[in-house]
């Protein structure tokens, strides 16, 4: 999973006192067609920071319309405002993010 080593948002939540919430959208990888030749170049470009995906629709740029999409919205997860929070808070709270947001997947999926 791409969020699994992503922890600024934490860090960045909990130096302003935000609520975090998780959140799954089913059915989005169905708006596009992509691409999937060149693999091994485009985890390069990825590695990189360059962004390289290559999508369409059969109306361009435009997602396609008769998707079924659902959206679900965990429970807030409540940070404590700390300024300057140490990296064992923010993988700590990570952590946390991280079971909701499994948990939430594995309740609706179906």
């Amino acid at each position: 999973m791409f969020i699994s080593h992503r922890k600024g948002f934490i860090k960045y939540a909990m130096r302003y006192g935000y609520k975090i919430y998780p959140l799954f959208i089913f059915g989005e990888n169905q708006m596009y067609q992509t691409l999937d030749k060149f693999e091994s170049f485009r985890l390069g470009m990825n590695r990189a920071k360059v962004f390289s995906a290559i999508f369409w629709s059969r109306f361009g740029f435009i997602p396609e319309c008769h998707c079924e999409i659902h959206t679900v919205v965990g429970k807030a997860i409540v940070l404590p405002k700390i300024d300057n929070p140490s990296d064992e808070l923010i993988d700590k709270y990570h952590a946390i993010y991280m079971e909701k947001l499994t948990d939430l997947f594995n309740r609706h999926k179906k």
